[in-house]
């Protein structure tokens, strides 16, 4: 099923909203990065200003503040000259979807795919050079209620260079058991993330380089993106091996599926 997520689908909504509270919709984005562009306070950086208004954020999602809350914080904070740059809506802060675009997976799953180059983007939105960084990619499945048998399997990422940033949100499954097709489940990842990694990422003007440095998956994880039976000996990272080029990098580096063995 192709199309905006029904009103009824409770569980993928929910989840999904929380989890994509670290990313961004892109007209709430913008207006906030005009409104601190407008706004030179004191000796702080944009650097400083940003790390700030992540851990606002960090904040408010760790202690499952109210909008009215959140809202009431960030007019108060406001009065003062250093945080005039802070948005003034909750929404704002927290980069809350509008919509989220939900497409069928297999007989019986549901698929939503946030990205990875768009989260980049907000992360390094201050950026004022060349950089190159690693990313420690996250696969796992997981069962959210007890009382349930729904599994969420999540694609996260975090920045190797830069531990203060927050795990991110790529995609997430969501079914009544893992995803049929592993294939199915990681391509839209891996097409980006090929782009990005031979292409890079331009922000501001100049180029952020990605490689990947390991993946963290448990046994049954690593067994599934792997299309292979679950090994004896278990072990979290699969490591990228050294001086290893695009297609060995590309998500995994000894993973193979069975669409994509020439990877």
């Amino acid at each position: 099923m192709n199309g905006m997520i029904p009103s009824n689908d409770k569980a993928l909504m929910s989840v999904t909203m929380n989890l994509t509270s670290t990313t961004f919709a892109q007209d709430h984005f913008n207006d906030s990065v005009e409104e601190r562009s407008d706004e030179e306070v004191g000796d702080t950086t944009d650097q400083d200003e940003a790390y700030f208004e992540e851990g606002l954020k960090a904040w408010a999602i760790d202690h499952n503040e109210t909008g009215a809350s959140i809202n009431q914080l960030l007019t108060l904070l406001r009065t003062h000259k250093c945080f005039k740059y802070l948005p003034r809506d909750n929404r704002t802060l927290l980069q809350s979807p509008q919509n989220v675009n939900i497409t069928s997976m297999g007989s019986d799953g549901e698929f939503w795919y946030n990205g990875l180059g768009i989260n980049l983007k907000r992360q390094f939105i201050h950026m004022k050079e060349d950089t190159q960084i690693s990313l420690k990619i996250h696969v796992d499945g997981v069962q959210i209620y007890r009382s349930s048998k729904i599994d969420f399997w999540p694609i996260l990422y975090m920045v190797e260079e830069n531990p203060e940033f927050p795990p991110e949100v790529v995609d997430i499954y969501c079914g009544d058991k893992k995803p049929e097709n592993s294939s199915q489940f990681l391509k839209q990842f891996i097409d980006e993330l090929r782009d990005l990694m031979e292409n890079g990422l331009i922000v501001n003007g100049f180029t952020l380089s990605i490689k990947v440095k390991c993946v963290i998956c448990d046994s049954p994880a690593r067994a599934f993106i792997k299309v292979i039976p679950p090994p004896k000996r278990r072990s979290p990272i699969i490591a990228a091996p050294p001086g290893s080029k695009t297609k060995a990098d590309l998500i995994v580096m000894s993973i193979q599926w069975k669409d994509y063995h020439e990877i």
